[in-house]
Parts: structure tokens; C-alpha cells; sequence
């Protein structure tokens, strides 16, 4: 589980992030080489999960920079466009030119669904066997190396650019202020404010006391989309949207 849980938070985070425009395959790249501060996070906690799997750690940066050059195929990029030889500097602009179309190919969104669908399959193909002769009931699992080092590196990139990253604490504030309006409001209304059949269970909880119905309130909310939630609380508060429209 623990497994299935790592390679869902570095792959379907990734995609989300990338589908924001919060990072794109360059950016990922040029933190790692020019942010010492992430680069030492992100190899401290990396190397944390490969001593703990039995595996070797990293030895030098260059191996985390070349995680994200070949999980993009930024190392693949073809330099032979024009044919013939090219210079030196003619070769260096040629990678560039080829990196860049690669990472604008994320902007599509059936281009991240395929990155996305290869990298799952891949990761739990990745998946060995830990025998325990003894014991056979207790044997385990782990990742290959080179999946796991994979795995960590956009796992610990993902939270110090994202997670910690200021633009998602200002929605995170507002996101915080808007479910505490909405349930506040909710409580309120004594289940006056909720669909028929949330109000059926509302009232069936008021035997249950405060703590039951509030209970309700929190399951009811709990199945909204955040589009449903900023909706619901723009309809409520007055800001600009329909009051017709059915809950």
C-alpha cells in the first residue's frame, strides 16, 4: 500500500502540477541545478528511502538531474534535424530547441494522460519480491532502485515547489476561510440549506445531538468538488452567481 501511495503522489501530483502550469519538465530541470536548497532536500530524503529499501544511495547530484532528463526523454532529444555534422554550439542549440518542443508537449492534455498512463505501468512493473524463507506469510515488497530513486526525486520536488510553495498557500488560506464560512453557514440554517436527502439524514441526527448533525454537515461537504464548494459559497454570499439554481 505504502508503494502504491508513493508512485500515486509522484506521478498523479506531477500531472495535476504540470496541468496548472505550476511546473513544466524545464523547470523541474533548472530547480535541481540551480536551487542548492531543494537539490540538498530532495537528495537528503531520497537517499533516506534508498538506505531504507537496502539500496544504494546517490552518489553525486549528476544523478538526480539525469532522473529528470530521461523520465522526459529530454536525453533522447533528436540534435540530427538538419542532417549532416554540426558544431559544437550548433548541437548545444539544437538540444535546446528540442528540450523546449518537448516540454510544451505537456501543455497537451492527452500528452500528460499518456506520460501519466507509461509512468504508472512502468513504476509497478517495477515492483520486486522480498521473500522471507522463514516466514513466507511475512515476505514484502520494494521498488527496483531506479524506479524508487525516480519515485523520491518528483515525490520531494513535488512538495518543496509545490506543496511548500507560496501560490498554493494563498489558495490554501482562502480554500481554509471558504469551507469554515460554508460550514458555519450550513450549521446554521439547521439543515434548512442543504439537498432534500442531506436534510432527511440531518434530521434523523438531531436525536443524536449537535455533534450528529454537525457530523452531517461535514460528510455533506466532504463529497464536494472544489468547483461545487467555490459555487456553493458564491450563491450563498452573494457574489455574482445564480441563487435559482437547484442544490
Amino acid at each position: 500500500m505504502d508503494i502504491a501511495d508513493d508512485i500515486a503522489y509522484s506521478t498523479y501530483d506531477l500531472e495535476d502540477s504540470l496541468h496548472a502550469g505550476f511546473v513544466s519538465p524545464l523547470t523541474l530541470g533548472q530547480v535541481l541545478l540551480t536551487d542548492e536548497n531543494v537539490r540538498t532536500k530532495v537528495r537528503r530524503e531520497t537517499n533516506r528511502a534508498l538506505e531504507s529499501s537496502g539500496h544504494e544511495k546517490i552518489a553525486d547530484d549528476k544523478e538526480l538531474i539525469s532522473i529528470v532528463s530521461s523520465v522526459f526523454k529530454f536525453s533522447a532529444a533528436p540534435i540530427d534535424t538538419l542532417g549532416g555534422v554540426h558544431q559544437e554550439e550548433d548541437r548545444a542549440f539544437l538540444l535546446g530547441v528540442s528540450a523546449r518542443e518537448i516540454d510544451q508537449s505537456f501543455c497537451n492534455t492527452l500528452a500528460r494522460i499518456a506520460f501519466t498512463a507509461e509512468r504508472v505501468g512502468r513504476l509497478i512493473s517495477a515492483v520486486e519480491l522480498v521473500p522471507n524463507l522463514q516466514f513466507p506469510q511475512l515476505s514484502g515488497v520494494k521498488l527496483a532502485r531506479s524506479a524508487l530513486l525516480e519515485v523520491e526525486v518528483f515525490k520531494h520536488l513535488n512538495y518543496e515547489l509545490i506543496v511548500r510553495s507560496p501560490r498554493l498557500a494563498v489558495v490554501e488560506h482562502r480554500g481554509k476561510e471558504l469551507v469554515k464560512r460554508l460550514f458555519n453557514c450550513l450549521v446554521e440554517s439547521e439543515g434548512e440549506l442543504l439537498p432534500p436527502d442531506w436534510k432527511e439524514s440531518f434530521d434523523t441526527a438531531r436525536d443524536g445531538g449537535v455533534s450528529s448533525m454537525k457530523r452531517v454537515i461535514c460528510d455533506y461537504m466532504a463529497c464536494m468538488t472544489d468547483r461545487y464548494a467555490v459555487e456553493l459559497h458564491s450563491r450563498l454570499f452573494g457574489e455574482g452567481s445564480t441563487i435559482f439554481k437547484p442544490l
